[in-house]
């Protein structure tokens, strides 16, 4: 709602990742999905697009590390499979 004013229901649990932001500030990304009521996307002031895409597409984009993982667990859970975490790439020294 705070970002794209859409009400969401059926709220449930995709993951959890810690992220590390270019100026080294530590965030703790909880991702949840669930079903949009309504389609009136209205972005707010800090945000200028926004895309509705499928998995496929979603390479396409300068994606926080990690959330095209999250987005293939998204995938698997919402096809009824079960899922683990695996991080596609390694993470280097």
């Amino acid at each position: 709602m705070e970002e794209v004013g859409l009400e969401v229901e059926n709220i449930d649990y995709i993951t959890s990742m810690v992220y590390v932001r270019p100026d080294n500030i530590l965030c703790i990304i909880v991702s949840l999905f669930g079903n949009a009521v309504g389609k009136d996307v209205k972005l707010c002031p800090a945000l200028t697009d926004y895309k509705w895409v499928n998995l496929e597409e979603a390479k396409d984009f300068d994606l926080i590390e990690g959330i095209y993982d999250e987005l293939i667990i998204l995938d698997k859970k919402l096809k009824g499979q079960k899922v683990l975490w695996k991080q596609s790439e390694q993470i280097s020294d």
